[in-house]
């Protein structure tokens, strides 16, 4: 998602994992079932030399697997992230990983039980069976978070029934970790936000965190509240937010809400002094700018607002759902247009 969690998300993608490495993964699961094969016929004495097999299925599997690693690399669409450096980053397909995976556990565990059938020991068969629970307990987040990524991206694409379905069907999943479904809970309520639902978008707040001080959930309840004229309670909302250790994550959009409280309790010449002061370059979110443009220009600072006005981020955040919301960033949409 982009750097607001209440802005519309706008971000490019490249390349992910290499074709090698993809290749490699399926040669070697491959090969894995082509020992297998062999180890059938060798024990049914159909041939002689499972090696051939070996070599076969690690040859097939790599050009398998080089052929959809090219394939997908060609393709528009897909799940993107962004990695440390802030880079975009489309994820491999989920297929291109998991078949090598499942083709490599099935070959292990026929070679696993040709074992057991011929020693009439059951040890290593059942060593097996913890083995695929183990991977499976570890692939369950891994999974998990890749279909979230997926919705996430479906978000970035303006496919918004598709994100919301995937969304709900990850935070209602038995398998899908809390971390994920908070996470599902929390891009509900900002889908629910951007449509102006805000009772909808509460109770995915909530779902999400924000009433034990999760500081992205905490902070977007507040947000509500406040536009619901709860202020004090929107306060005290914000006050979560602001005291949990992850509140730091969810500083620019905490910054936003607590400007919009001081707007509308204290008026703009007051909103206008606090922006001034909690304004960082480069980590200011559009909320937060827009909302001081809307300050500026009310406190009759109009070469400041329309200098805020330039900014990409408030233009995103006016023009956006946020700004169908928000009255403050709605006003400023006809203030840009007569300027321009």
């Amino acid at each position: 998602m982009g750097r607001d969690p209440y802005e519309p998300p706008s971000e490019t993608s490249r390349g992910a994992m290499s074709t090698l490495a993809i290749a490699t993964l399926w040669t070697m699961c491959f090969a894995g079932a082509g020992t297998a094969v062999g180890a059938l016929l060798l024990v049914n004495q159909l041939t002689i030399n499972l090696v051939p097999f070996g070599l076969s299925g690690g040859v097939i599997g790599g050009i398998l697997g080089g052929f959809g690693a090219v394939w997908q690399g060609r393709r528009e669409h897909g799940p993107v992230v962004i990695d440390r450096e802030g880079r975009a980053v489309r994820l491999t397909a989920e297929w291109l990983l998991l078949a090598p995976m499942a083709a490599g556990l099935v070959s292990v565990g026929v070679l696993v039980g040709l074992y057991s059938w011929k020693t009439y020991t059951f040890a290593p068969f059942l060593l097996y069976a913890l083995m695929v629970m183990g991977i499976g307990a570890l692939a369950r987040p891994y999974v998990a978070s890749r279909r979230l990524s997926r919705a996430v991206s479906a978000i970035e694409l303006g496919e918004i029934g598709s994100a919301r379905t995937q969304l709900q069907t990850l935070h209602q999943s038995a398998w899908a970790s809390k971390a994920v479904k908070d996470m599902s809970a929390l891009n509900l309520g900002l889908l629910a936000l951007w449509e102006g639902r805000l009772e909808e978008a509460a109770s995915w707040y909530e779902r999400a965190g924000a009433l034990r001080g999760q500081a992205l959930a905490a902070s977007g309840l507040a947000l509500i509240q406040v536009l619901q004229d709860k202020v004090d309670i929107g306060e005290q909302t914000l006050r979560r937010a602001i005291e949990v250790a992850d509140g730091m994550s969810a500083q620019s959009e905490i910054d936003g809400v607590r400007l919009l409280i001081v707007l509308r309790r204290e008026g703009a010449q007051e909103a206008a002094f606090l922006g001034e002061r909690l304004w960082s370059p480069g980590g200011a979110g559009g909320l937060f700018l827009g909302l001081l443009a809307s300050a500026r220009g009310t406190a009759g600072d109009l070469n400041g607002m329309h200098d805020l006005l330039a900014d990409p981020l408030v233009q995103d955040a006016i023009h956006s759902g946020l700004g169908d919301v928000v009255p403050e960033l709605r006003a400023l949409r006809s203030v840009h247009k007569g300027g321009s």
